[in-house]
């Protein structure tokens, strides 16, 4: 039996949303069953009520923020610091 693919759901969803695209047209250029990624959108959003926050700097860039305040930045660039700091300043500022 294949094994299906396993996504990074966090990239998925930072990419959708600064694609522009409805869901439908992002999961057919992702390759991604929509019911799949609305309930990972679902699920993202349960996360983020909680206190669990994520802010898509770029599709690769991403600064999650937990409850408690602290900051984690993923697939940082040096090129990327200006978009940090902005979107840095952004999560702190709530």
């Amino acid at each position: 039996m294949a094994r299906r693919p396993r996504h990074d759901w966090t990239k998925h969803i930072a990419a959708y949303q600064i694609s522009g695209m409805s869901v439908p047209e992002y999961c057919r250029e992702a390759g991604i069953k929509v019911g799949t990624f609305r309930v990972q959108m679902s699920r993202h959003r349960k996360e983020e009520r909680s206190g669990f926050q994520e802010y898509a700097v770029s599709s690769d860039l991403i600064i999650s923020r937990d409850p408690r305040g602290g900051l984690t930045i993923r697939g940082l660039e040096p090129s990327d610091l200006a978009a940090v700091l902005g979107a840095w300043y952004h999560a702190v500022s709530r």
